[in-house]
C-alpha cells in the first residue's frame, strides 16, 4: 500500500493534536489555552502558519499565560528600555487577575504587541513593535467597530504608523495628542540619598496612601474623567503609593494629605502632586523615594523603575532626574475617533 503524504510543516501527530486544542476568538483572533505543555511553542508555530494562510495575513493572537508571556517577555527584554511598560505591565497581569487583553501577531518570534482594555465608551490600545507597519498591520484588527480608542503611552513613530493604518483601513482620525517622555530609572542612588538624609519639617508625616484619599488625588488629576476615581482607587489598594500629611497641632492626628506619589496600573510611577500652600519643601521628592524603594525591592520586576512626563512639565523632570532617572524615549497618548 503506498504510504500516506507527508504533511510537510516538521510537526508530529501529538503537536498537531495539541495545536487543534486552540480556539478561535469572536474577532476572529486565536486563543492558545495550556501553554505550559511542552510543546506549546511548535503547535503555536503551527496553528498561526494555518490560520495565515487560511486569512491571508497574520491572525492576532489572545496570550493567557505560561510560555506564551515567557515567550512575548523574552522578546520585551531585547527591546528595552522602550519596552518597560509592556514589560512591567505583564509582570503585574501575572501577579493579579487583570481584564486586559494581551495580542501578538505572531509566537513565539512576535514583531508586535498590543494591550487593550474596554472602558465606558472607549477602548485603551496600546501597541509596541519593531517598526510602525507591524504595529499598524495588528493594530487594525483589534478595536471594537464604532468605539473611540485611546493610543497609550507609544513611541511617537509607532502612534503615526498605527493612526495611519487606523485611518486607511477604517476611516477613524486622530482627534487629540499629548506628548510625553519615557524617563527610567538608570541607578538607585539618589533615591537611596533622599531616603537616608531628608527629614520631613515639624508636623508632617508619610506612610502609605489610603484607599479612602483616592477622591483627593483624583481630583488634582488633569485628566480625570468618569473613570478615574475607580482608576485611583485600585492603584492605592494594589500597588506602592506614598502621601505626607501635615497635622495642624498634636491632637490632628488625621491631618491633611497635601503631597502624594502613586504607582499606576501598568506598572509607571506617577500622578505626582503637592497642594500649592505646601510647596518648597520637597515633599513630593520624599513621596516618590518612598514608592521607588518599594518598586526596587519588587525581585519579579522585569524592568528599572519608568514613569511619563508629559512635554514642558519641567519639575517632574527634575525631580526624577534627581532620583536617577534618564529620558529615554519620545512618547505620546493620542485619541482617534470613527
Amino acid at each position: 500500500a503506498a504510504s500516506p503524504a507527508p504533511v510537510g510543516d516538521g510537526l508530529t501527530d501529538e503537536e498537531r493534536w495539541y495545536g487543534a486544542m486552540a480556539a478561535q476568538g469572536s474577532d476572529g483572533s486565536m486563543v492558545l489555552a495550556g501553554e505550559d505543555h511542552p510543546v506549546w511553542a511548535a503547535a503555536a508555530r503551527h496553528l498561526a502558519r494555518a490560520r495565515a494562510a487560511d486569512s491571508g495575513g497574520p491572525v492576532p493572537i489572545d496570550v493567557r499565560g505560561g510560555e506564551g508571556i515567557e515567550a512575548l517577555k523574552a522578546w520585551l527584554r531585547t527591546l528595552l528600555p522602550h519596552s518597560s511598560k509592556f514589560l512591567r505591565e505583564l509582570d503585574l497581569m501575572r501577579a493579579s487577575p487583570s481584564t486586559a487583553r494581551v495580542v501578538v501577531d505572531a509566537l513565539p518570534e512576535p514583531s508586535a504587541v498590543a494591550v487593550i482594555r474596554a472602558g465606558r465608551g472607549r477602548e485603551d490600545l496600546s501597541v509596541f513593535a519593531a517598526d510602525p507597519a507591524a504595529a499598524g498591520s495588528l493594530a487594525v484588527q483589534l478595536p471594537t467597530p464604532g468605539v473611540t480608542l485611546l493610543l497609550s503611552a507609544m513611541d511617537n513613530h509607532l502612534v503615526e504608523g498605527v493612526c495611519e493604518a487606523l485611518q486607511l483601513s477604517r476611516g477613524m482620525r486622530p482627534v487629540w495628542r499629548e506628548d510625553c517622555g519615557l524617563f527610567v530609572m538608570q541607578d538607585d542612588c539618589g533615591v537611596q540619598a533622599v531616603l537616608q538624609t531628608m527629614r520631613l519639617p515639624p508636623g508632617y508625616s508619610i506612610g502609605p496612601l489610603r484607599v479612602s484619599d483616592a477622591r483627593t488625588v483624583e481630583a488634582t488629576w488633569k485628566y480625570r474623567n468618569a473613570e478615574s476615581l475607580d482608576m485611583v482607587r485600585r492603584c492605592i489598594w494594589d500597588l506602592p503609593s506614598a502621601g505626607v500629611r501635615y497635622h495642624a497641632s498634636a491632637m490632628d492626628e488625621e491631618g491633611q494629605l497635601v503631597s502624594w506619589c502613586l504607582t499606576y496600573k501598568y506598572g509607571a510611577i506617577g500622578l505626582m502632586y503637592t497642594v500649592p500652600e505646601h510647596r518648597g519643601r520637597r515633599l513630593a521628592r520624599l513621596c516618590a523615594a518612598s514608592v521607588l524603594a518599594r518598586l526596587l525591592s519588587d525581585r519579579s520586576a522585569s524592568c528599572a523603575p519608568f514613569a511619563f512626563v508629559v512635554n514642558g512639565n519641567e519639575p517632574s523632570m527634575r525631580l526624577l532626574s534627581a532620583l536617577g532617572f534618564s529620558r529615554v524615549a519620545d512618547q505620546c497618548w493620542a485619541g482617534v475617533e470613527p
